[in-house]
């Protein structure tokens, strides 16, 4: 079985446990708290996506960002403490001409 095939598989079984999770919980509670309708599996596993969606987002999107931020920070560092006093002065200069961001290094994170 290749690797595809095995992501394929957990993620369905994970779909599948979080949604009897979600429904046994809600069956257990909210019918007699609050006089709703049970729920089924396949109603459960919606109101997941539902509420990742407005509450959470999707989080290997948000990851990705992320990770690519903390990359891009430490290049910046390391450019910083690579600078000289007189580098770091321009540097500044130029952060504050371009109101706040930081034009010191580029994408690669090479010095500009």
């Amino acid at each position: 079985m290749n690797t595809m095939m095995k992501f394929l598989v957990k993620l369905a079984v994970a779909i599948v446990v979080f949604g009897v999770a979600t429904m046994l919980l809600w069956n257990a509670l909210i019918p007699e708290l609050f006089n709703l309708p049970t729920l089924s599996i396949a109603q459960a596993v919606g109101l997941l996506v539902l509420s990742r969606l407005l509450f959470g987002g999707f989080g290997i999107l948000k990851d990705m960002g992320h990770f690519m931020a903390r990359k891009e920070r430490q290049a910046i560092l390391e450019n910083w403490h690579s600078m000289s006093p007189e580098q770091r002065a321009q540097c500044i200069e130029r952060i504050r001409s371009h109101h706040g961001r930081f034009p010191c290094t580029n994408r690669d994170g090479e010095q500009k």
